[in-house]
């Protein structure tokens, strides 16, 4: 890859890509969104742009060819609402958009196609995604406070499950900011944690780390 090629996006509804060496050079313009494009993925290469934006769209310019300039870009993603990241997989095998729809999408390099996508996996934003080096998994990270990672082969299951409940860990509500928290603590042992704690037993551990006494409770 020539690292000194890089794209950027823009509020303006605009991408460029420029030439590091000459700062200041713009190579290519691109402005074939309505609104703020949010995110860009250029190819190794060199040859091929992804856009994303606002308008909901993810866009696709063979730079290589340049049929661009008179047949548009190719738009391969319409999600429900903003794309807010696009990325492709270390090797190019595949393309991920997610957005603030809750979704992630996988398409497949070599024609574009969609692989699968994901509506129900997280329960907030879906404000970025990135595909393993192996092309094996995906990670996706969520303003539902949560990184999930996904097979790429499979399609996962459609229906949420709390990471945190499939570790077996106990969800519990903190009694002072009222937040859930995850614990590994037994009934029986919570038991004696209470007696010997009190009030401070049923607290997460940030308001634990908070209180004057900087209670710690396992």
């Amino acid at each position: 890859m020539d690292h000194s090629i890089v794209a950027t996006t823009s509020m303006d509804a605009t991408a460029a890509i420029w030439d590091l060496r000459m700062p200041g050079r713009m190579l290519l313009r691109f402005a074939n969104h309505v609104n703020t494009v949010t995110s860009c993925a250029l190819s190794r290469n060199g040859h091929l742009l992804v856009t994303a934006g606002y308008d909901r769209k993810a866009l696709r310019y063979d730079i290589a060819t340049g049929v661009f300039r008179k047949k548009g870009p190719e738009e391969i993603a319409f999600h429900e609402g903003v794309i807010g990241n696009c990325r492709f997989s270390p090797k190019e095998g595949y393309l991920v958009t997610c957005g603030y729809d809750n979704l992630f999408a996988l398409w497949k390099t070599e024609d574009f196609s969609l692989h699968y996508k994901l509506k129900n996996g997280h329960q907030d934003w879906v404000m970025s995604a990135d595909i393993s080096t192996d092309e094996k998994w995906i990670a996706t990270a969520s303003k539902d406070c949560s990184v999930r990672v996904w097979s790429v082969e499979n399609k996962p299951d459609e229906t949420y499950r709390d990471p945190r409940k499939m570790l077996g860990l106990n969800i519990e509500q903190c009694a002072r900011c009222g937040r859930d928290y995850s614990s590994l603590e037994m009934a029986e042992q919570g038991t004696a944690y209470k007696k010997q704690h009190g009030q401070h037993f049923g607290w997460c551990v940030v308001c634990r780390l908070h209180h004057p006494s900087r209670i710690l409770v396992p």
